[in-house]
């Protein structure tokens, strides 16, 4: 994951974090701890913005100060409800990174 970040990085696209996490300090430690914090242009954890993940305003938060457009943004994240639904009320793409094992929900399986 780690080396993933580090070349979409490198490539040029900026890269941010949007958290149901308290502390923005963990996440920032956490990322510093991997040796890639300085990867990320931007933290926005429910705490500190007021809005959790379910909520467009947190992702809307993150694309103001990034300055980016929803249009031209991809999510990636690990929960359907709050990554892929949450994403989406903003406007914005989401990839789904399921757990290993764990089924989509019955309305994105193939037919």
């Amino acid at each position: 994951m780690a080396a993933c970040v580090r070349d979409l990085s490198a490539r040029g696209y900026t890269l941010g974090i949007v958290s149901n996490a308290l502390s923005e300090d963990f996440l920032r430690w956490s990322l510093a701890e991997t040796g890639i914090l300085d990867c990320f242009s931007g933290i926005y954890a429910s705490a500190a913005v007021g809005y959790y993940k379910s909520s467009p305003r947190l992702y809307e938060a993150a694309l103001l100060e990034l300055g980016a457009r929803a249009e031209e943004t991809v999510h990636i994240g690990d929960s359907y409800a709050f990554d892929v639904l949450g994403a989406g009320r903003a406007g914005i793409r989401a990839i789904w990174y399921a757990p290993a094992g764990e089924a989509p929900p019955a309305r994105m399986r193939p037919a």
